[in-house]
């Protein structure tokens, strides 16, 4: 069967091609794990499936993909700074042609590094790149919506800000947001280590794309009205409001992108709640496919996250409430149409499989004499659905098609009750 993850399918007679380690049947028997007195014997199975100097081969390449992301960043700002800037003809034609030489030496060194880092990574950079490319537009429309703000002495009237008391400017909790949404993709990249690269390359690829659309999203919106700023640095007589004064400092300001949040104006919808949402749906759903046993208490520890999330922003008057909840909207819609393709599910052709898995789930929903005419609505017909949704959005490689197809098996009993259905899937 075709899955996005390391141990779907594997058996010892049969080992997966492109493991990151040695061939172990952990997709059947970790689902199976509470009929063992041994608690802890799978995890050790899975530690040594890892191969350690695949990880870090990876990590260099992925290390050096990043380095070249950020030095474009860094050359795009030294290009309006130095050579835009300058009022000077001297100054401009001496930085031009040191920003010419920097911009061909980083055009070589990344065709340099795109030619020896494989096809996954380099498809994985292809996505950070797209990612990087629409943050920076979005922090322009960022920077645009602080350049039209007008300081308020109180923010509008918001329920949220009624019910939730507003933190107090030294309060040691109020940076604990910022810090919250980047919890969930730091484990959500620690789960990739147990995979094979072209998996872990494709799950972190999902959320780079996904991010990457609800930023083009939130970039149309964020500067259309502007909005009083319900933060303490962005009323009348703050020292840290600073709004941009020139077209230069528009596009040359990133300091979202590295943390620094100290913009005004940028509130509909959150990106704090829609980057987090991303991180966390991905991650639940890779753990649903991957650890089906615990999977409710994943749902509501991530519900429970995401829901004090939400709170400290509201306390700490980062955003109105409206923007909270479009975010986490906005996002989870984003997620489950672009979760396998830049393209929506919806514009798809529907696979014959997926007609028919389609209408299995509509016999679910109706109940009554349709529901008991399905033996198991889950089964066989849901396995072909996900096989043929992976095969058709290209999450899967030939060899990972091959693992069933080769032999005409289809998946039995346990491995086809791991995978799981999003309520969207059947939207379109």
């Amino acid at each position: 069967m075709a899955s996005l993850f390391p141990f779907a399918g594997i058996s010892v007679r049969q080992p997966k091609r492109k493991m990151s380690g040695p061939a172990v049947a952990l997709a059947r028997d970790l689902t199976r794990s509470t009929d063992t007195s041994s608690g802890g014997w799978w995890l050790c199975a899975l530690c040594r499936s890892v191969d350690a100097r695949e990880v870090l081969g990876f990590v260099g390449w992925k290390l050096l993909v990043l380095l070249v992301v950020v030095l474009a960043v860094a050359d795009w700002i030294f290009f309006f700074k130095f050579v835009v800037e300058p009022d000077e003809p001297r100054a401009r034609l001496q930085n031009g042609a040191l920003w010419s030489a920097l911009t061909l030496a980083l055009l070589h060194v990344r065709s340099a590094v795109r030619a020896r880092c494989g096809a996954d990574v380099r498809a994985l950079a292809d996505h950070l790149e797209i990612f990087i490319a629409v943050s920076l537009a979005m922090v322009f429309s960022t920077n645009i919506a602080f350049y039209l703000h007008a300081p308020a002495a109180a923010p509008l009237r918001d329920l949220g800000f009624m019910l939730v008391p507003e933190q107090a400017l030294d309060s040691k909790w109020r940076p604990l947001s910022d810090v919250l949404t980047a919890v969930v993709p730091v484990l959500g990249l620690l789960q990739t280590l147990f995979m094979t690269r072209a998996n872990r390359c494709r799950v972190i690829a999902t959320f780079f794309r996904v991010a990457s659309v609800s930023y083009a999203l939130r970039l149309l919106t964020v500067s259309l009205t502007s909005l009083p700023g319900p933060a303490p640095h962005c009323r009348p007589g703050s020292a840290l409001y600073a709004p941009p004064q020139t077209w230069i400092d528009i596009v040359t300001r990133v300091g979202p992108m590295y943390g620094q949040f100290n913009s005004c104006g940028d509130l509909i919808f959150s990106g704090h709640m829609a980057y987090t949402n991303s991180a966390l749906l991905l991650y639940l759903r890779t753990m649903d496919r991957y650890f089906a046993r615990f999977s409710r208490l994943r749902w509501l520890a991530g519900t429970a996250f995401l829901l004090a999330l939400a709170l400290l922003c509201v306390a700490g008057r980062k955003h109105y409430t409206v923007d909270v909840v479009l975010g986490v909207v906005v996002s989870s819609l984003v997620y489950f149409h672009f979760e396998y393709s830049w393209l929506p599910a919806c514009a798809h052709p529907q696979h014959p499989q997926q007609q028919l898995a389609s209408q299995q789930q509509a016999g679910v929903m109706l109940g009554g004499s349709a529901k008991r005419s399905l033996a198991h609505p889950f089964g066989a017909a849901t396995a072909s659905y996900q096989s043929a949704k992976v095969s058709d959005f290209e999450v899967c490689d030939e060899d990972d098609v091959g693992d069933f197809s080769e032999q005409g098996q289809q998946p039995q009993g346990d491995e086809s009750e791991q995978l799981l259905f999003s309520p969207l899937d059947f939207i379109c």
